[in-house]
């Protein structure tokens, strides 16, 4: 038994070393690739792979191709796709053909449109699109039943005019969305909500954190670099979080009515404009005695 997995390590070895040898002469294509993973930066090297139903994750880095790649349409078995760094500019129609998808990032591309296909993807558990120009999501998106994270981070453009509602939503982060004003419209309706991070935005907090009151599961919340000089009160009515993370505000003030978050673990107000005078250091460790407090 040693010996064979000697062997398979060894043939890992070189398996990898010659694939490092073709990426690295005339000009990489196939950076890397492994069973039913693989990772390029040159959308032609997808027409090198022979058995392409058997990959089920890819990703694709520092394309320049503006248009969504048609070649990802030949892995009909595909569950995880990422675009990273890349160009494009639109989410197609075609988008649709992945029925099998489990996750899908566009991290750091500059997306303007979302086909309202996206809404046909019905086993799709993440979905991430950050650092684009696009405004709104499509309606569509609802009928995405099993969404559990959706990242949005720095769409400077974003708001919401349509009413949200993913059943099993988890994960909800809207960091550094700018134009995002208000929370979603239904985020009241999101019971399974367990992590929430909207620092960065034009959100009302003291308003529209009242209409998560009743998200019982509701345990993160991040309003990190927002300017803040006090703790909206509603929050201290949100009793299930356990991390609260408030850094790079300027607070000069703590209530006594921290003490309501009775569940709080771990409350975070590194990077605070002004310093945090000793006095209020004192009334928080007497307010959240088992709170782990980072300055």
């Amino acid at each position: 038994m040693v010996f064979g997995s000697q062997m398979k390590t060894h043939f890992n070895i070189l398996f990898f070393a010659l694939l490092f040898s073709l990426g690295t002469r005339g000009g990489t294509l196939i950076e890397y690739s492994y069973e039913s993973e693989v990772e390029i930066r040159k959308i032609s090297s997808l027409n090198r792979i022979s058995n392409k139903e058997s990959v089920r994750y890819i990703k694709v880095e520092w394309s320049t191709k503006t248009k969504f790649p048609k070649q990802l349409l030949s892995f009909p078995n595909l569950k995880e796709l990422v675009l990273m760094n890349c160009r494009l500019i639109e989410i197609p129609d075609e988008i649709s053909e992945f029925k099998k998808l489990h996750r899908l990032e566009f991290i750091t591309c500059a997306i303007q449109k979302i086909s309202d296909s996206i809404g046909s993807l019905d086993s799709l558990e993440k979905l991430t699109i950050t650092y684009s120009s696009f405004s709104s999501l499509p309606a569509s998106c609802n009928k995405l039943v099993r969404l559990r994270e959706l990242i949005l981070r720095g769409n400077e453009s974003l708001s919401f005019d349509t009413v949200i509602y993913f059943e099993s939503l988890k994960k909800l982060e809207l960091l550094n969305c700018k134009a995002t004003k208000t929370l979603p419209y239904g985020i009241e309706n999101l019971l399974e909500l367990e992590w929430l991070a909207i620092g960065g935005t034009s959100i009302n907090f003291e308003q529209e954190l009242r209409r998560c009151e009743n998200l019982k599961n509701l345990e993160y919340l991040d309003i990190t670099y927002s300017e803040l000089k006090e703790i909206p009160e509603s929050i201290f009515k949100i009793q299930s979080l356990k991390d609260l993370n408030l850094r790079g505000n300027d607070f000069t003030y703590f209530p006594p009515e921290i003490r309501k978050l009775y569940n709080l673990k771990k409350l975070h107000l590194a990077f605070n404009q002004s310093e945090i005078k000793r006095s209020d250091r004192e009334l928080l460790k007497e307010a959240l005695p088992y709170c782990q407090i980072m300055y």
